[in-house]
């Protein structure tokens, strides 16, 4: 069992993320419209299983258009989680007749909380470096970075419950502000290709410009006195 895990750090990183993921939807659940245990734990396995499939095939996209690609399903990509993944959960929402609003609120930070544990594989892996600090051996800590962001998300999203947000927000902020802080770290991080510009500015860039779009359009129409969800 330990060699199991010891040889897949990436299943034992979304299980970590599921266990600990899980408390924080409970808690939310009236808000996703949902009420037992047991489908509390199937809309984690959901925001698992979209995530872990948005980040495969956004890798294999990636790969594809920058003309490497890999011979085995192995790397993945967190920019899928970003650009992929919501499309997949509004589908699961639809369909499973959620409220799409806390849905994706909630998933916001069930997915800050899985990402912190994806990036801690990426170091015990050691995939995901940092370029070299000139003049040192070191690397810039790029990795570590993420996981301070996603910490810092998860305490903004839970200060603003207390405070009040609009409903809808918590996604499309993280996603514009995510994609803000991979732009710059992109310029610190290897990559395939000997250009300071990467592919992935490309949809950093992308990521943060659609957040900021839907989140600055919600908060606008909000304005035009719709409720605000209120701690």
């Amino acid at each position: 069992m330990v060699y199991f895990f010891q040889t897949h750090t990436q299943l034992l990183a979304v299980l970590c993320g599921l266990l600990v993921g899980y408390p924080f939807v409970w808690v939310r659940r009236e808000r996703i419209g949902v009420k037992n245990p047991i489908s509390v734990l199937a809309v984690c396995f959901a925001f698992s299983i979209a995530s872990v499939f948005s980040a495969l095939a956004f890798a294999v996209i990636e790969q594809y258009i920058s003309g490497v690609l890999f011979p085995r399903i192995g790397p993945i990509s967190v920019l899928g989680v970003y650009l992929i993944c919501p499309l997949l959960l509004l589908l699961v929402a639809k369909i499973s007749r959620l409220k799409i609003s806390g849905f994706l609120d909630c998933f916001a930070i069930y997915a800050s909380i899985s990402l912190i544990f994806m990036r801690c594989n990426c170091l015990i892996s050691g995939c995901c470096l940092g370029t070299l600090i000139p003049g040192t051996e070191m690397r810039y800590p790029t990795r570590q970075a993420e996981i301070i962001f996603y910490l810092l998300m998860i305490f903004w999203f839970m200060y603003k419950e207390r405070k009040g947000y609009v409903k809808g927000t918590f996604f499309p902020f993280l996603m514009m502000m995510y994609g803000i802080v991979r732009f710059i770290l992109e310029w610190f991080r290897v990559a395939d290709t000997p250009s300071a510009f990467h592919l992935s500015h490309v949809w950093a860039i992308l990521a943060a410009v659609i957040g900021a779009v839907i989140y600055f359009m919600m908060i606008k129409k909000s304005s035009r006195n719709l409720p605000k969800e209120e701690a």
